[in-house]
């Protein structure tokens, strides 16, 4: 009976360094779990993060889509009315060179009725002065 005893009392002793065992690797493995945890919270955290950070980059990029829209509009606008502005002037000239040539014909005719010895010149200052 002492033989059976002692084994008893090893098995205990054995039995009681695998528990102290188990409770450390418990312990351990609680500890990791709880670090994981926080990771993990941490991580979920950063991903929304970084998905509020995309939605303002998206939203700044339709943005700049939207102004280069606006300006590409404004452009065509101005495109637009150079070129009739552009046609205006054209037509101004023309106008200016129609009056001009009237002109020059108005002083010949002057000068013809005025008679042969009277130049434009002088035909536009006698009509000047009878105004």
């Amino acid at each position: 009976m002492p033989q059976l005893s002692g084994d008893v009392n090893t098995t205990v002793e054995q039995l009681h360094k695998t528990v102290d065992a188990l409770v450390r690797i418990s312990e351990d493995v609680a500890s990791a779990s709880t670090e994981l945890a926080a990771v993990m919270t941490q991580s979920e955290a950063n991903a929304q993060s970084e998905l509020n950070e995309i939605d303002q980059v998206a939203s700044a990029v339709n943005e700049l889509s939207s102004t280069a829209d606006n300006v590409s509009d404004n452009a065509t606008a101005a495109d637009s009315t150079a070129k009739q502005t552009d046609e205006l002037a054209r037509e101004g000239l023309d106008i200016f060179e129609q009056s001009n040539a009237a002109s020059g014909q108005m002083t010949q005719t002057l000068s013809d009725a005025a008679g042969c010895g009277n130049t434009p010149s002088r035909a536009i200052r006698a009509n000047q002065q009878s105004d």
